[in-house]
């Protein structure tokens, strides 16, 4: 049998398809079309489509797998279909993608390996877009669906095919991004009044992703992760990736659709084959700067949080994260006061959202070491220890003087560390369905970083009155 060929990279392109912004997903795929695959290179695109069975309004989900051809056409390369028996799914749900990356990780070899996702974030997982509940928020909303005629398809979904999607949004019902299923074809609504967010978002849990990496590259490693999606330096993630993945590319906080330089980064790929993965990800933060300079997005630039992160040493900062904790939670009585005020009063959400209370983990560790080290011995001892292995962690990043200078003009202190953290103000109740809390304590939902910390019993002793 002819031994299989060996690439310098493999890149596989992960998009969710339902992602709003076509706009922004085709011009990644021009992108790096026009690079093309010069050099050593192999390039794949797994798209995971949602679609809606209009005679009966039941969800399903479709696998495409393509190659990006190493030989242009017309002076462009083009993606292809990969068809194969192995790509063949009876009734695909929402794990299908894996197939794709057991086939592609199977069947192809590279001495590196690179992912880049393309959809919405949601700090512990991606393609976080399908639906929930549609519910009227006023009463020009109410009489806009109200007015549209909707169909019954089933005893649980309406449908809206596009048309009469945009006559409810022209009549004044502005979809959110987590509510209804959108898709070329129309949108599906739930019937139901009975809100329940975390059955109804189809999000790829990142404790998921880590699970099928593991088992679709057995003894190997994705060298750069590269994700065009919000909210993903989240500590939890680094460390539940941190067996399988070297460096991850991600922001704290939120990032526009159009992503990195995506044809920079494929020449990149193909004239420095050996340059090493960290030099890699510097040059892909910098060029990304030179983009959007370049190209006039400075209002996007001057938001980021942007960073590149080392993963192997984050088993290491979770231990110093949890000598810290620890002598917090046996001494919570002492410092609780100087704990409620640091989160109330000192600390902004990095997401701006409070579906998605998260904070600055480095600037927490900071200021709580800072006003509570007077009160408990050692405190300190743990806070440099993490200071230490932050230097090590994080690579570059890409945060503007615009948004440090917060910092010096606002009494709350803005996420910039490229290490944020679940810290909700006040207790949410489970039943509420919070995006991010049912991450964190269903326990149907693997999360590595939940069973190897006390994270959560902290919270309960801080929440307690």
């Amino acid at each position: 049998m002819e031994n299989p060929k060996l690439y310098d990279w493999m890149v596989v392109v992960f998009l969710h398809e339902i992602f709003e912004d076509q706009d922004a997903s085709r011009q990644m795929e021009e992108a790096i079309r026009k690079a093309g695959c010069s050099g050593n290179i192999v390039v794949f695109m797994v798209r995971d489509d949602i679609t809606v069975d209009q005679a009966t309004g039941l969800f399903s989900f479709k696998l495409t797998v393509l190659q990006l051809e190493s030989a242009p056409t017309m002076g462009r390369s083009r993606f292809k279909p990969v068809h194969s028996p192995d790509l063949q799914i009876n009734n695909p749900d929402r794990h299908c993608w894996e197939t794709a990356f057991k086939y592609i990780y199977s069947n192809f070899y590279a001495e590196r390996n690179m992912i880049i996702s393309f959809s919405h974030g949601a700090a512990y997982g991606i393609n976080r877009n399908t639906g929930t509940v549609l519910r009227p928020k006023n009463q020009m909303e109410l009489m806009a669906l109200q007015n549209a005629s909707l169909t019954l398809k089933s005893n649980k979904y309406y449908w809206l095919d596009k048309k009469e999607t945009n006559q409810v949004e022209e009549k004044g019902y502005h979809f959110p991004l987590n509510e209804g299923l959108r898709s070329n074809e129309g949108s599906a609504i739930e019937k139901t009044a009975q809100m329940d967010l975390c059955k109804n978002l189809e999000i790829l849990w990142m404790s998921e992703l880590a699970d099928a990496l593991d088992r679709c590259l057995p003894g190997g490693y994705i060298d750069v992760f590269l994700m065009v999606n919000c909210y993903m330096q989240l500590f939890d993630n680094g460390y539940t990736l941190s067996k399988k993945v070297k460096f991850l590319v991600a922001p704290e906080g939120g990032f526009t659709a159009k992503g990195y330089d995506f044809g920079k980064l494929m020449q990149r790929l193909g004239d420095s084959p050996d340059m090493p993965s960290e030099a890699l990800v510097t040059y892909i933060l910098k060029d990304l700067k030179s983009l959007y300079e370049r190209d006039g997005n400075i209002s996007e630039l001057l938001s980021m949080t942007l960073f590149a992160n080392r993963l192997k040493f984050y088993p290491l900062a979770l231990k110093a994260f949890e000598g810290f904790i620890e002598l917090l939670i046996d001494n919570m009585a002492l410092v609780k006061g100087e704990l409620r005020d640091i989160r109330n009063n000192q600390i902004h959400i990095v997401t701006g959202d409070d579906r998605l209370p998260l904070i600055d983990a480095g600037i927490w560790i900071k200021l709580v070491a800072e006003q509570c080290s007077k009160k408990i011995n050692r405190l300190t001892v743990y806070s440099d220890f993490f200071v230490s292995l932050h230097k090590k962690i994080v690579i570059n990043y890409l945060v503007t003087d615009t948004l440090r200078q917060k910092d010096e003009d606002f009494p709350i202190n803005f996420g910039y560390t490229g290490l944020s953290l679940f810290y909700p103000q006040s207790a949410i109740k489970k039943d509420e369905q919070s995006v991010v809390w049912c991450a964190n304590f269903d326990p149907s939902i693997p999360a590595p970083f939940q069973k190897n910390s006390k994270w959560n019993l902290f919270l309960d002793r801080y929440f307690l009155p």
